[in-house]
């Protein structure tokens, strides 16, 4: 579904952000599932 939405709305793109998985383990799965060229680093940023 999600190849075929991206071939049709986006098919000069090479790279798509799949957003957060929420730290659900079945989304992250199916998620990792995608081959994933990379992942972004988690961090938090504090202002005081």
């Amino acid at each position: 579904m999600n190849r075929l939405f991206l071939l049709n709305s986006a098919p000069d793109y090479q790279l798509i952000n799949r957003e957060q998985d929420m730290d659900d383990p079945g989304l992250k799965k199916a998620k990792e599932s995608y081959h994933p060229a990379g992942f972004l680093k988690k961090c938090t940023v504090v202002v005081d």
